[in-house]
């Protein structure tokens, strides 16, 4: 694995043994590269989302991912971006989210196209489209790009407010580029 500075983020290390899988809630329209689980923590029952990389950490690409996402997150604080929750690494790597019962925008929409829940209303929708602008802001404020916006990657909470996730191709924009695409 290449020579990631992981000490910065000792604050955020989380014991694995501290949580144990809800294998009722299994998540959909997840992106295939990473095994993403649902687990609550022995004490305080807290859901969490645990997003597994690929593959090990020794490989360099998936380790400087991991370590560029860990990054991001361990630094975005606004109510319209996933809350970190902490990370782990054992040979593979991995994040921990906060859950959010709603699941994103692209399930809510699927639902109510097949008549299983009722439209959101205007002012929903309003809220939603501002915290997603909201969040953006925050995002390039900062220097970063999240590169792979999409309903799949807003989450709702259960005000049905957005949240930001899935930073797993995001950059800061002063890290060099590996190919053309920004």
């Amino acid at each position: 694995m290449a020579d990631f500075d992981f000490s910065k983020f000792e604050q955020y290390k989380i014991d694995i043994k501290d949580y144990t899988p809800v294998p009722k809630l299994q998540l959909k329209n997840h992106p295939t590269f990473s095994a993403v689980k649902v687990f609550k923590h022995k004490i305080t029952h807290e859901k969490v989302v645990q997003k597994g990389t690929p593959k090990p950490l020794t490989d360099d690409d998936i380790a400087k991912s991991f370590y560029r996402e860990l990054s991001i997150l361990s630094q975005c604080q606004h109510p319209a971006i996933v809350p970190f929750i902490g990370y782990a690494r054992k040979t593979n790597g991995f994040l921990y989210l906060k859950y959010f019962e709603n699941g994103s925008i692209y399930i809510v929409i699927e639902k109510e196209r097949s008549g299983e829940t009722k439209n959101l209303d205007i002012t929903q929708k309003l809220i939603i489209t501002y915290g997603i602008a909201a969040a953006m802001e925050y995002l390039h404020a900062n220097q970063i790009i999240h590169r792979d916006l999409k309903p799949e990657n807003v989450l709702l909470d259960s005000d049905f407010f957005p949240v930001i996730t899935d930073f797993g191709t995001s950059k800061f924009l002063d890290e060099p580029s590996t190919n053309n695409t920004i």
